[in-house]
């Protein structure tokens, strides 16, 4: 049987490298297509083949790779800049990336408006998929919440360092065959306001949505905030790839 093929989106940031020229030292800005390995390996093991996307120059060139896709992962990786969900930056966003949030905006519209793929979004992902769609997220959990942190990176990457509650009839709870589960916590923004296609589906035990999953619509779309590609060894966080997976061979 054909695996399905899934993409992957890419983050695009640059680093300063020191070049020699006839002597003379200049900085030189070098842009980089890039993915944390779990994702593909996560991906692979529950029996896809991994795609990654580049940041393309035009979005003819997108379209035509999605549509070599049967899925499409949308990863994590920088703040998404506040001006995309009508906001001024507060001074509380990372390193904004304009390229990357333009494309992967484009890529959940694209996947979720005009074709039927399954689509999973992870950490920034979900707030991607929630912003496209016309939701809004908190710059900060804290000085825009007032929740606890849940930059949790004391902890190793694939333990768990707090809880979820999971609606019953969600699909998350389907693929969990639960109402609660433990995850990892990496971000310090969070869905806010939820966009009308969309539910949230887990609230952490402070009240932070944690997912979201589309009002009307039957196919696999899921957004999760924590990393179930970092909880290499958790049966049950491999069972999104999984059931994500299968979704993709229909």
């Amino acid at each position: 049987m054909k695996k399905p093929v899934i993409a992957i989106s890419c983050n695009f940031d640059s680093i300063q490298s020191l070049t020699h020229s006839e002597g003379d030292i200049s900085d030189i800005t070098v842009m980089y297509h890039y993915v944390s390995d779990n994702y593909s390996r996560a991906v692979e093991e529950a029996g896809g083949v991994p795609l990654l996307l580049p940041i393309y120059k035009n979005e003819f060139d997108l379209k035509e790779a999605l549509n070599m896709a049967d899925g499409v992962l949308l990863s994590g990786g920088n703040d998404i800049d506040p001006i995309l969900f009508g906001e001024t930056d507060r001074g509380k966003s990372g390193r904004i990336s304009p390229r990357r949030d333009a494309q992967d905006l484009s890529i959940a519209r694209y996947i979720f408006r005009e074709t039927k793929k399954p689509l999973l979004g992870i950490c920034r992902g979900v707030q991607v998929m929630n912003v496209a769609l016309g939701g809004s997220i908190y710059q900060d959990l804290e000085s825009d919440g007032g929740f606890l942190s849940h930059s949790r990176e004391n902890y190793p990457m694939n333990s768990v360092s707090h809880f979820i509650n999971i609606k019953p009839e969600s699909r998350l709870a389907d693929i969990f065959g639960q109402d609660k589960a433990g995850v990892n916590s990496y971000h310090h923004q969070a869905v806010k306001d939820v966009a009308p296609s969309f539910y949230a589906s887990a609230l952490s035990e402070d009240g932070v949505i944690e997912a979201i999953e589309p009002v009307q619509d039957s196919r696999f779309v899921l957004g999760v905030q924590w990393h179930p590609e970092k909880m290499y060894d958790s049966q049950k966080q491999q069972l999104i790839f999984t059931r994500f997976i299968e979704a993709c061979c229909h």
